[in-house]
């Protein structure tokens, strides 16, 4: 049940996604490359995620985020950069 409400909350912030993120990354390189490398990256949901607990637009996106499993290594090397990219 939880991964299908992943996939609808996921599809809703893709199809309403806003240009203005472009400002976020414009003019920073190393972002840039992270956007880029982002593209191709395998980026699922985790087996089985939490429990949504809410529904404002903050709770759902720090849903998504928390039950999302990717590579930070593979990210790191798609996008060329050398620093670590969480601390």
């Amino acid at each position: 049940m939880n991964e299908e409400v992943y996939a609808q909350k996921l599809a809703w912030f893709k199809q309403n996604e806003r240009p203005e993120a472009v400002l976020l990354v414009a003019g920073d390189p190393g972002r840039i490359k992270i956007a880029v490398a982002w593209t191709s990256l395998d980026v699922r949901a985790v087996e089985k995620p939490s429990r949504l607990l809410g529904e404002s637009e903050r709770e759902i996106w720090d849903w998504l985020w928390a039950n999302a499993h990717y590579s930070l290594d593979d990210l790191a090397e798609r996008s060329s950069l050398t620093v670590p990219l969480v601390q």
